[in-house]
């Protein structure tokens, strides 16, 4: 007994382009999240930005760091004693719920200082 060899019916599939991630016939969708369509570091961007705005206080060192739970703050900043609460306004802006504070609180001084010297004169 002979069997004869019948064609299997394929069904062929559209080529595809290698970068093509969804294919033109396909009801899959993929969305980028809103933090790779935005710019990476624009939350520490715009917190270093509103704070720098701030009256009564002076930056002359800001780190901001971006924390899987909320924000770090690390720097030096002079004050003439009536600092508004960073936390605060970096909760705004940041939308997150905890901010670590790791700032230097510095007095605003009388004069700039450019020695030793001078430094340890305005302080006695």
């Amino acid at each position: 007994m002979k069997r004869s060899k019948q064609a299997k019916s394929v069904d062929l599939i559209a080529p595809v382009a290698i970068d093509d991630l969804v294919p033109s016939g396909s009801s899959v969708s993929i969305e980028r999240p809103e933090c790779i369509v935005q710019d990476p570091h624009a939350i520490e961007l715009a917190v270093r930005k509103r704070l720098s705005k701030e009256k009564g206080i002076r930056f002359m060192e800001l780190v901001v760091r971006r924390m899987p739970d909320g924000i770090c703050l690390d720097g030096v900043v002079h004050t003439d004693g009536n600092c508004p609460d960073v936390a605060k306004v970096v909760r705004e802006i940041a939308k997150v719920d905890r901010v670590v504070n790791h700032l230097l609180v510095l007095p605003n001084a009388e004069k700039e200082c450019y020695s030793d010297e001078d430094w340890a004169s305005s302080i006695e």
